[in-house]
């Protein structure tokens, strides 16, 4: 089973964004991530940012919140909201496999390819916590 956490909705030599299956739930920060395209070599990837906003860029979300509802309860009074936001994350291309299984450490000769599933991989250990680290099952 693979760790599934987004679908890239753009790309190109050296990076890509993908939208978070999650909402508010982008991988953290410095987290390796992986593509297999169809070729079968994984791409691997760091992630470097994340954001949550409107599905419209033309359009700024607005202040939701009253005295009386914020916070999660915003949620609940604005069922919609789950269904107009998305969470975008981006991730740094630092290497692939080769046709013969070897990990290279540099750019891809193709971007990965759009509408793909990104994978988490590895997502290191809170600097506060030294006695574990957080590798998922599929690796």
């Amino acid at each position: 089973m693979t760790d599934r956490c987004g679908e890239i909705i753009a790309t190109n030599t050296s990076s890509f964004v993908a939208e978070s299956y999650t909402l508010h739930q982008p991988p953290p920060l410095g987290s390796l991530v992986y593509v297999q395209p169809t070729a079968g070599q994984p791409i691997y990837a760091v992630v470097s940012f994340g954001n949550t906003g409107g599905l419209d860029p033309g359009r700024r979300v607005v202040r939701r919140s009253t005295e009386d509802t914020f916070d999660s309860a915003i949620y609940q009074q604005h069922p919609q909201l789950s269904k107009t936001l998305r969470t975008e994350f981006s991730a740094l291309l630092v290497g692939y496999r080769d046709a013969l299984g070897r990990l290279r450490r540099h750019l891809p000769s193709q971007p990965p390819p759009l509408h793909y599933s990104v994978c988490l991989l590895y997502t290191s250990p809170s600097p506060r916590d030294r006695t574990r680290s957080r590798m998922p099952s599929s690796a």
